[in-house]
């Protein structure tokens, strides 16, 4: 198996593809391989999931992150993928919707927030919460937070709907600083560019992170839930459809469990 990413440490990029779901499990060849495009707060579990579906099938799998949004654009403008993992349904069924592409695909997990803050900021070993966050700015003290920017990342949209609920939006406002995608924003946290952010829990599984940061859970009341959503693009064949059906199987869904991601209703 090729699993290739193109960022540093984290992410930073992305591109596509997508699904077309099916009950039975697709016959492949030996020699298929499979391009696939895949958030970036899956960039932690995808070794995992790339291995068991390679040792199921046999089938090369080369996998490329970026935000959600960026990968939808670019699927529309015909990027050679053949699946898309997005990180929100919502771009998956705009995509279906204007024909781009076949259906509307599968949802194979629910995404979670969570507080995190930088051990080497103003936060040190202390507990993260929003309620620390919101005292250290309004006692003035000078730092970061980190999040997914939201006009193309699902987790970026919910950090902000976190703010909104929380009543902090205003008062963080001049704090804020936008990662490409929620990789890159946990970079930002990881490295103390960023004394806290707001970022996707399944990046914690990733080596050495929990070292880096301390964290802790967003309640999901707290914004729109994140259900996550699989395609097969039109340049999908029997690997991509294969691969989308084991994306909704037992086996892929116990390894997206054991890596911060919820079932997905």
């Amino acid at each position: 198996m090729a699993f290739r990413t193109n960022q540093p440490r984290l992410s930073r990029r992305g591109i596509i593809a997508g699904f077309c779901a099916t009950a039975t499990a697709v016959p492949v060849r030996a020699s298929d391989k499979l391009l696939i495009a895949a958030a970036s707060d899956l960039q932690a579990v995808m070794p995992a999931l790339t291995t068991a579906f390679r040792a199921a099938h046999g089938v090369d799998v080369t996998v490329s992150f970026g935000s959600t949004g960026n990968i939808a654009r670019q699927i529309r403008q015909g990027a050679p993928f053949e699946v898309f993992l997005a990180a929100d349904e919502s771009f998956v069924l705009a995509l279906a919707r204007d024909r781009v592409i076949a259906d509307e695909g599968a949802a194979y997990a629910r995404g979670r927030l969570a507080v995190v803050v930088s051990r080497r900021g103003i936060f040190g070993a202390a507990v993260p919460s929003m309620e620390a966050i919101a005292g250290a700015a309004r006692d003035g003290k000078a730092f970061r937070i980190a999040l997914a920017n939201p006009e193309v990342a699902p987790y970026g949209q919910r950090a902000i709907e976190v703010l909104t609920q929380q009543g902090l939006l205003e008062l963080l406002r001049p704090r804020l600083v936008y990662g490409e995608s929620v990789a890159q924003a946990l970079q930002f946290v990881a490295t103390g560019a960023a004394a806290a952010g707001l970022v996707g829990s399944s990046l914690l599984y990733a080596p050495n992170i929990r070292d880096a940061v301390g964290y802790s859970p967003v309640p999901e009341a707290w914004h729109t839930p994140l259900i996550q959503r699989l395609a097969v693009t039109a340049k999908g064949g029997s690997a991509a459809r294969s691969f989308a059906t084991f994306m909704v199987s037992r086996p892929a869904r116990e390894i997206l469990l054991s890596h911060g991601f919820a079932a997905p209703s």
